[in-house]
């Protein structure tokens, strides 16, 4: 009769974390009643699917923190101005948001790369190549910024707008790969903060529109960000919780 205590030591059940190390195979949780097999297949399955849950967990709250420090350090940025540096308090916080954006999507390249969901090959892709080209799109928005080239602003920011739509829907299907990884609580839970994020960011970008002529639509994007800060949050922790059943 073949034991999880022949294969590994305290291996814990996936859905609750009970110890299921001496329980035959064909054997139920004492704790939940899931099948021990599920637990063992559970446990495959996001193996394979995320080599380095650690680095995963890393990323997504690394982003997290980012995105939730970007308002804190735009509305900074211009209280720091001194008088004799007046001249670049309107530049000081879209260069923080270029740069807080530029680290945001350099992150993402890193999540996309570190997954193998096969059903979601296509959406890593194109998490991969949008994180990319808005990197660089927001680094070329900000040099020219700089320089004053107002035509490369405005087209590093349309192609940006474009890139950041398209990533946006990629992200929202790759992280929803993930959720399934998960019991179905833990995966209704990311599943509606994954959404949530996903729609926030379409109405943000109608608020920025409008935030130039009505200045509340911004609370708006604040919020979004939020949404979105929250988002990789739940997921980090939830992959990190996870680490203690996953590599006993």
């Amino acid at each position: 009769m073949t034991r999880l205590s022949d294969r590994t030591r305290n291996f814990t059940c996936y859905y609750c974390g009970y110890s299921i190390a001496d329980l035959p195979l064909h054997a139920v949780c004492p704790e939940c009643s899931v099948p021990v097999d599920a637990s063992v297949d559970a446990r495959l399955r996001f193996d394979r699917s995320i080599p380095m849950p650690r680095v995963l967990a890393g990323l997504l709250a690394a982003i997290a923190l980012i995105e939730i420090g970007l308002p804190i350090a735009g509305v900074a940025s211009l209280l720091l101005n001194t008088p004799q540096s007046i001249s670049w308090a309107p530049i000081m916080p879209l260069l923080v948001i270029a740069g807080g954006g530029i680290g945001i999507e350099a992150a993402w390249c890193v999540v996309a790369s570190t997954t193998s969901v096969v059903k979601t090959k296509q959406a890593a892709r194109l998490v991969g190549i949008t994180s990319v080209v808005s990197a660089l799109c927001l680094a070329l928005g900000a040099l020219s910024l700089l320089g004053g080239v107002l035509p490369l602003v405005l087209f590093a920011f349309a192609i940006f707008l474009i890139s950041a739509s398209i990533g946006a829907t990629a992200k929202v299907i790759f992280m929803e790969s993930i959720a399934d990884l998960f019991p179905r609580r833990a995966r209704e839970r990311l599943t509606r903060s994954n959404r949530v994020a996903f729609v926030s960011f379409f109405v943000s970008i109608g608020c920025a529109f409008l935030g130039f002529l009505l200045p509340p639509m911004f609370v708006v994007i604040l919020l979004a960000i939020a949404a979105s800060a929250w988002r990789s949050y739940a997921f980090s922790r939830q992959i990190h919780s996870a680490l203690p059943m996953l590599h006993p």
